[in-house]
């Protein structure tokens, strides 16, 4: 299986020293997907003017997709939700966020959606 993975979870994993992605492959991703819409995002609070540990979690988070087996893909024009939900619909992948509103989104576009838990599980919402 193919999983969209979004700019919140990576921040959060990067944050809380979670492994995302060998979790996901633990749960069965076959390809990691990351748009480059969303490595745009991380650079952007990596250079801005986000707090401090945001800051810090968006460069690792840089990092360590550099140094992954992951497929960085091109997901269309426009905001970064709106092309992960037209992506997704078109390619029947499965998305990781912890976005509420984005997961609410989702689930009504009949897309799957992981989450991280606070114990750092991936759940399905």
């Amino acid at each position: 299986m193919q999983i969209l993975v979004d700019t919140n979870v990576l921040i959060y994993a990067a944050k809380n020293g979670f492994d995302l992605f060998n979790e996901l492959k633990k749960f069965g991703a076959s390809k990691i997907l990351i748009p480059i819409k969303v490595i745009t995002e991380l650079e952007q609070l990596a250079k801005g003017s986000a707090k401090g540990s945001d800051k810090k979690s968006a460069k690792l988070a840089i990092q360590i997709i550099n140094y992954s087996d992951v497929i960085k893909i091109e997901i269309g024009d426009g905001h970064t939700d709106n092309s992960i939900i037209s992506y997704s619909k078109t390619n029947k992948n499965l998305v990781i966020t912890n976005d509420s509103e984005l997961k609410k989104r989702l689930t009504a576009n009949k897309i799957t959606v992981l989450s991280l838990s606070r114990n750092k599980k991936i759940i399905t919402s």
